[in-house]
């Protein structure tokens, strides 16, 4: 008997935010229609906080499930079984801050 494989081609799909205003709070939400791999980028022109959150139906959430608290910039992978995921920053800085945000699953 001979070994098969079966090689299954899903390209990624990804979100992002980009140079958004920090003085408020921002966030994005992927839908990773189900995907596995998630990653996760955050960074921004002052230290603030970052929050991953996720849910099965995009009504119902679960809020940080990973946080990065105080830091300037982050970059994350891993598994992910939810459907929809979303990334948040919290408010900081003045009007001239910025933080972009950006979502990948694979």
């Amino acid at each position: 008997m001979g070994v098969g494989i079966r090689v299954i081609e899903r390209r990624e799909k990804y979100a992002r935010l980009v140079n958004a205003e920090l003085v408020k709070e921002q966030s994005l939400t992927l839908d990773t229609e189900g995907r596995q791999f998630l990653e996760a980028h955050g960074s921004s022109s002052v230290a603030t906080t970052f929050h991953l959150d996720a849910s099965p139906d995009n009504i119902t959430w679960i809020n940080d499930i990973r946080i990065w608290t105080d830091v300037m910039r982050f970059d994350w992978g891993g598994g992910n079984a939810y459907r929809f995921v979303r990334l948040r920053s919290d408010a900081a800085g003045t009007e001239r801050d910025r933080v972009t945000l950006v979502l990948t699953s694979m």
